[in-house]
């Protein structure tokens, strides 16, 4: 399978977690910058239960590309003051790197985990509009437009109140990167009992 089809199937399968729209760009990274090998992002690793849970990092799944330009990308992302570890899944061809938050956006970490988007530092929302197309809602989230408050209340036929977010908080479970239905969705056949 050629790397462009491959990308192409990851597209369609793997839907961005909010973790990836939210705080993937306090890592100091947009999307752009990563495409198109970025994968997704997410809070941890379901199979790391002995990862440090206090620590506010950033799983960043890429798909491994045996190219110079890929190799330079590596290079950089491992010389980012906020770069932690990384580790290969399936024979090399997934990188997972994780990076830590910087403790200027620790507040806005916890914000993210609480489902308060709007409450988020101004730095934290100039990282996430950046590189953003014009018909994304993200400003609208972030700013808590009465618009999406209209939608949701008509959606969900209930009546929200002036300190409700205008977007769902998270569901922890679908934040966490989860090997086997990865591996699942992906097909993905272990070589050599490599996971």
């Amino acid at each position: 399978m050629t790397i462009s089809r491959e990308l192409k199937r990851i597209c369609d399968k793997i839907k961005p977690t909010k973790t990836l729209e939210f705080l993937f760009p306090l890592t100091g990274y947009d999307k752009v910058d990563l495409a198109p090998l970025l994968v997704n992002a997410y809070l941890g690793d379901k199979d790391m239960i002995d990862w440090d849970s206090e620590s506010p990092d950033i799983f960043v799944l890429m798909k491994y590309y045996g190219t110079a330009q890929f190799m330079r990308l590596e290079k950089e992302i491992e010389n980012n003051e906020y770069f932690k570890t990384s580790y290969s899944l399936w024979d090399g061809s997934y990188v997972m790197f994780v990076f830590t938050i910087s403790p200027s956006f620790k507040a806005d970490y916890d914000k993210f985990l609480q489902g308060k988007y709007s409450q988020f530092s101004n730095p934290a929302k100039i990282r996430i509009m950046r590189h953003r197309s014009p018909n994304s809602p993200m400003p609208l989230i972030l700013d808590k437009d009465n618009s999406l408050k209209l939608y949701w209340e008509e959606k969900l036929n209930v009546e929200l109140s002036n300190d409700d977010e205008v977007w769902p908080i998270l569901n922890v479970n679908d934040e966490f990167f989860d090997r086997n239905k990865f591996k699942k969705l992906m097909n993905i056949v272990d070589v050599a009992g490599y996971r």
